[in-house]
């Protein structure tokens, strides 16, 4: 029986405190890759519980303008996925906070997904989400990178059917990525609360983005009871 990864473990400790998780998200080598190991412990220091290491990709249709610009800036200073493994590296000298690579297709069968699979657990990271790969042609990938005893996290949204979030969930190991679009202010009445419609499906724990709303971000993030997924890059502050 493998050990549990570093995803998990932190995963099992909060659901036993009973604390919401942290998940946030880096741009790796924006505004350069030797910023990214101190910024990620700024993160650390600051309440992350897990970090999304982002791999920048010239086509990243899945993010919005500021992810665009960050990965933009990111790709002008040098940074390949061989050198996000590198800051993956360099991170794991002083901290074990689980890394989750965070990139697109492309990147990774460029790479080759066998050798990803090796350098990435040989560089201290614990799992692996590609956004752009579709769950149903996923097979390969995910016997790949668990044959690695690494975690591959995947998106749902409550658009989905059941039969593909029960597919999400028989992939996903760590947690479940879900984004929900704008919703009413109060969480607790909302349908599209995550544990209402993915927690039926989901042996893995739920990370979900703050929702769209005129109210301020603290009051948004006191509704998420239970899992909080923050995307964020320090995009704004290089600008």
């Amino acid at each position: 029986m493998q050990e549990p990864t570093r995803i998990q473990a932190k995963f099992r400790a909060l659901k036993e405190a009973k604390r919401a998780a942290l998940v946030a998200y880096v741009t790796a080598g924006d505004p350069a890759p030797q910023r990214t190991p101190a910024i990620v412990a700024a993160l650390e220091r600051g309440g992350a519980d897990v970090i999304e290491l982002g791999v920048p990709f010239s086509d990243p249709i899945a993010d919005g303008p500021v992810i665009q610009a960050a990965s933009e800036r990111a790709l002008k200073a040098g940074t390949t996925v061989a050198k996000v493994l590198d800051i993956a590296r360099k991170i794991r000298e002083t901290s074990q906070i689980p890394l989750v690579l965070f990139t697109y297709l492309n990147p990774a069968l460029r790479y080759g997904l066998e050798k990803l699979a090796h350098d990435a657990k040989a560089a201290g990271i614990d799992g692996c989400l590609l956004t752009d790969l579709s769950v149903e042609e996923a097979g390969p990938y995910v016997k790949t990178m668990r044959a690695a005893g690494l975690d591959t996290v995947f998106l749902a949204a409550p658009t989905s059917t059941p039969e593909r979030l029960q597919l999400i969930a028989s992939y996903s190991t760590g947690f479940v990525w879900s984004r929900a679009p704008a919703s009413p202010a109060n969480a607790s009445c909302s349908p599209m609360r995550p544990d209402r419609w993915l927690k039926p499906h989901a042996r893995s724990r739920s990370c979900r983005w703050p929702w769209a709303s005129a109210s301020p971000l603290p009051n948004r993030l006191r509704l998420l009871r239970k899992w909080l997924m923050v995307s964020w890059s320090e995009a704004l502050l290089c600008e």
